[in-house]
């Protein structure tokens, strides 16, 4: 039997959850052959597949868009590209949802999903560099409460969500509030990003943000500081009135 996956859950949980669930003998070859550190296009595909939402490219596209952090890089577009996965597509050769990257989980949304579903699961964005839950503003527990490791490569495998550590429900520990607003603010943002039905033009948000930069002079002075080069052309406000193609996912 093949599990549902759940909206915002990455994809390497929801193989993890049905390996877990089903036992690797009896689970689909596409579980079993996902690859433990660096799944490629074709694991990935193997999975969409399995998924459905449409056949080759469009569900591909549908899973990476609800179920990875594809979003982050692939949402802002130049206008000549408004293609989503193509290049990814195509030569098969990048890797998605590393188990090199840490992932954590969110005290408050374990216990809302064990009311809601009985059982929790890994969100995508919980599973990157953010520090802090968007949703509930609980820092993210990154390394286990019983035995100090991190989950992810070299620690622990993500169905230890579903088990215990030592005996110990990782999941019991106490949800602790956090006080950083700039890295509630960034949570925030990624969860924008992710969930955004449209391709944003890069002309059009890079001439937005060179605008907001030399508004404020701290702004400015750090920009220049690091060296980036934030005009947009020779008439930025040119760029602002380039209106994002409407690509809905």
């Amino acid at each position: 039997m093949i599990l549902a996956i759940q909206p915002e859950e990455s994809v390497r949980s929801y193989v993890e959850r049905n390996l877990f669930i089903n036992g690797k003998h009896s689970s689909e070859d596409a579980f079993r052959n996902f690859s433990k550190t660096c799944p490629s296009t074709s694991d990935s595909l193997e999975i969409s597949n399995l998924l459905g939402g449409g056949a080759g490219c469009q569900g591909f596209n549908r899973m990476l868009h609800r179920h990875t952090d594809y979003p982050i890089r692939a949402v802002f577009k130049n206008i000549q590209d408004i293609s989503y996965s193509e290049r990814e597509y195509l030569s098969g050769s990048t890797c998605f949802d590393s188990i090199r990257i840490e992932s954590g989980f969110c005290p408050v949304c374990v216990q809302e999903d064990v009311k809601r579903l009985g059982f929790s699961f890994w969100r995508r964005a919980h599973c990157s560099e953010l520090k802090v839950c968007a949703e509930h503003n609980v820092v993210l527990v990154k390394r286990c409460p019983a035995c100090g490791r991190r989950f992810s490569y070299g620690g622990h495998a993500l169905n230890v969500l579903w088990k215990t550590c030592g005996g110990t429900n990782i999941t019991d520990c106490t949800a602790t509030l956090n006080t950083d607003q700039i890295e509630l603010k960034k949570s925030k943002i990624y969860m924008e990003i992710l969930s955004f039905p449209h391709h944003i033009s890069e002309e059009a948000a890079l001439s937005v943000l060179n605008k907001k930069v030399h508004l404020d002079d701290t702004y400015k002075c750090e920009v220049n500081y690091l060296g980036y080069p934030f005009h947009v052309g020779s008439s930025p406000g040119s760029a602002a009135e380039v209106r994002p193609p409407s690509v809905k996912w």
